[in-house]
């Protein structure tokens, strides 16, 4: 547990070079650039990653990953929210990279091509009914021979254009909400029979709307036993979760320090803002809740876990509501001390207040944990 709160020495050399890496190629003027048309990440940045070993440092050694923990995730993914990177990192590494890992030869050939940067894979959860709720799937997947014929829709599903597969739930048995009959599989985007409407989201990443028309499926685009799909989704959400979180804390980390600089040079009524008390005392909290954010973050039982290890879906929640909460307020106050400058597209406070509370609305939104958090205590022994 302590390795989340105290850094060894590996660690603080990777964060930091990671970071100083980016600051020498990623700049907001590429963001925007990126963000208006897809596939929405820099390829060349992609390759990158994949040279210098941060796409594969939390992926197991027998696809030539680093075998690392979920602190190497948190770390990777906290350094992406201090400068805003946007990249598939997260669908791909965080979401996808559980469920390939324990999918036998054909995950472990996808996972080898993700540590090279040679793919990308999304995962396609939300359905246009469905919510928040993973159990929530109307799209169907009839037994045809060996394979499936799949059809359906799924909703806005992260940098799907720019994805070589995407792994997405459909339903082989049962009603719409049934908790079984729930099966996990891979398919190219490529596909003819799958359509595509990309569009741009309002943190400045891509995202998608699939439709699927009778995409016939091998055996080998099963992951996992047919119908048990469910769990191990759940299981891989809640380590994203954990993974954004981190993000978050990163971002906020870059508000705050932004907001600081700017109260010491922003003269007004013959005085710098940051000589007045009343917004001292309030860049006192937004400090306060940061750390309290990144401590509790790093407190989750992810920080020792490996790959294929589960996470305690009771750290996800709690430690979502925890970093939401912080998020916004850190975030409003960064706005409210920049005054109208706050929002302006050219000063990147507006962009990591978009960000934050796009994260805010991922996966789960507040409702939607304290209703999940009530279910984990009733459920508990």
């Amino acid at each position: 547990m302590q390795r989340g709160f105290f850094l060894g020495e590996d660690q603080r050399i990777f964060r930091e070079s990671l970071r100083r890496w980016l600051d020498e190629r990623w700049s907001q003027s590429e963001r925007r650039r990126l963000a208006a048309s897809d596939p929405g990440y820099s390829r060349e940045i992609w390759a990158g990653l994949a040279e210098i070993g941060a796409l594969g440092a939390f992926l197991p050694e027998r696809v030539d990953g680093a075998g690392g923990g979920g602190l190497d995730l948190m770390l990777t993914m906290e350094v992406f929210g201090r400068v805003l990177f946007r990249s598939p990192y997260l669908w791909t590494v965080a979401v996808c990279g559980p469920l390939l890992a324990v999918s036998g030869k054909r995950g472990d050939e996808l996972l080898g091509q993700i540590v090279r940067g040679d793919v990308v894979v999304t995962a396609a959860l939300a359905e246009p009914r469905s919510r928040y709720d993973l159990q929530h799937v109307e799209m169907r997947a009839e037994r045809r021979g060996k394979g499936y014929l799949l059809s359906g829709s799924k909703s806005a599903v992260p940098y799907a254009a720019a994805a070589g597969w995407v792994l997405l739930p459909a339903r082989t048995s049962g009603e719409a909400r049934d908790m079984r009959g729930i099966t996990l599989f891979l398919v190219e985007v490529d596909r003819k029979e799958l359509d595509l409407l990309p569009f741009a989201t309002a943190d400045g990443g891509r995202a998608a709307d699939l439709t699927l028309r009778n995409i016939e499926v091998d055996a080998d685009g099963v992951l996992g036993e047919p119908g048990e799909g469910l769990k191990p989704l759940q299981r891989a959400v809640d380590l994203a979760i954990l993974a954004q979180c981190a993000e978050a804390v990163g971002s906020m980390r870059t508000l705050l320090d932004s907001t600081v600089a700017y109260a010491k040079a922003r003269q007004q009524f013959g005085a710098t803002l940051g000589s007045f008390q009343a917004l001292q005392h309030r860049m006192v909290d937004m400090f306060a809740t940061t750390e309290m954010a990144a401590l509790t973050r790093a407190g989750s039982s992810c920080a020792d876990l490996g790959i294929e290890d589960p996470v305690d879906p009771r750290d996800a929640v709690a430690v979502k509501l925890q970093v939401d909460t912080a998020s916004r307020l850190v975030g409003q106050e960064a706005v409210q001390i920049h005054g109208g400058m706050g929002m302006t597209d050219n000063l990147d406070v507006g962009h990591h207040f978009k960000r934050l509370t796009s994260m805010a609305l991922t996966f789960a939104d507040r409702g939607k944990l304290n209703e999940r958090y009530r279910d984990l205590q009733r459920s508990s022994p």
